[in-house]
């Protein structure tokens, strides 16, 4: 009797295809800075339209560009 087969690995999924969000808006508060400025570039880049508050207009501005 031989040995049952032991489960192959998947491949691991690229990141972009991890979390894909066309077509979707966001709302994130606290997005001139820190976690919430890493939170609008990722959701920016999984594809939903981000709508973003913070302190300070030149903190919004320099996260928008």
């Amino acid at each position: 009797m031989s040995a049952p087969a032991l489960p192959t690995i998947p491949q691991p999924t690229p990141w972009e295809g991890l979390l894909r969000l066309d077509g979707k808006c966001a709302v994130v508060t606290g997005g001139s800075r820190g976690l919430g400025e890493a939170t609008v570039h990722r959701l920016a880049q999984a594809g939903a339209a981000v709508v973003f508050t913070g302190r300070g207009e030149e903190a919004l501005q320099r996260v928008k560009d």
